[in-house]
């Protein structure tokens, strides 16, 4: 007998477990009702619901083991993510999370664009903050175009370059000052400022001179200087915000920090 959609939810839900674990119970509650559920449906639960569904649903048959343990727990981690929000008495205000759409609404569009980058996310640590991502869409005032651009940057970002825009904005740091030019690097620590360079390029990643009050150009990365980095006006603090990555752990951090400190060349 065919799945039906509740089925194959659960299914997922379920697959998703061996990365969030008990996480999964609760996001069953939230998406399909119940005790962890109440809050949820009492305020958008029934539409984010909905959709969760549907898509997931649509899903199933084109995940494999794997891909299919991602997809849950991202889903997973957004649900209670959700109902942290909710009940910490956030607001929705994106309108068009609650405008149906009798073929296709965008919630089922930009819920659907998230699991599948997530799908085919092979760095897991990425899952969580893409899990963020769909959290925090219902309470911050973007269009959908603006959320699919999110969406499309966490596939094409690497976990490092999410350290990376999570260390620009944490403070205080300790790093290099000065800028690279004269200085021999590894190779492994010229792939990280080539990481942090496309950052840059991208409009993410901003290098602020707090004296000159202005924003400074990079072309290259012999002329970086990280000690100025931040998240980029508006979009970089968008992105940053939405996926939550103020809230990585130091302890990924640290190595990055260690990295862009160093005052001499490594060989």
């Amino acid at each position: 007998m065919p799945q039906d959609k509740e089925s194959r939810t659960k299914e997922i839900l379920e697959a998703g477990g061996e990365i969030v674990g008990s996480a999964t119970g609760a996001a069953a509650g939230l998406i399909f009702g119940g005790p962890a559920g109440a809050v949820g449906g009492a305020a958008i639960g029934p539409v984010v619901s909905r959709a969760i569904v549907h898509v997931c649903s649509q899903l199933s048959d084109r995940l494999s083991g794997r891909q299919k343990a991602r997809v849950g727990a991202v889903v997973s981690y957004a649900a209670v993510f959700l109902k942290e929000k909710l009940e910490s008495g956030a607001e929705l205000r994106n309108k068009w999370i609650l405008q149906g759409d009798p073929e296709r609404s965008k919630t089922e569009e930009v819920l659907e664009g998230c699991l599948l980058k997530a799908r085919d996310t092979y760095e897991e640590k990425k899952l969580k903050h893409m899990a963020r991502l769909l959290a925090n869409i219902p309470f911050i005032d973007i269009s959908s175009e603006l959320a699919n651009q999110a969406i499309v940057m966490s596939e094409q970002l690497t976990y490092r370059q999410f350290c990376i825009l999570s260390l620009a904005a944490t403070f205080p740091r300790h790093l290099r000052k000065d800028n690279y030019v004269g200085i021999v690097l590894s190779h492994e620590h010229q792939f990280l400022l080539e990481e942090a360079l496309d950052l840059h390029r991208r409009g993410l990643l901003g290098f602020y001179d707090s004296k000159e009050q202005k924003y400074l150009l990079f072309l290259d990365t012999q002329h970086m200087q990280p000690a100025l980095m931040v998240p980029h006006l508006l979009l970089g603090e968008t992105f940053v915000h939405l996926l939550g990555l103020r809230d990585i752990e130091r302890t990924d951090l640290d190595s990055i920090e260690k990295m862009l400190a160093a005052p001499k060349a490594l060989s």
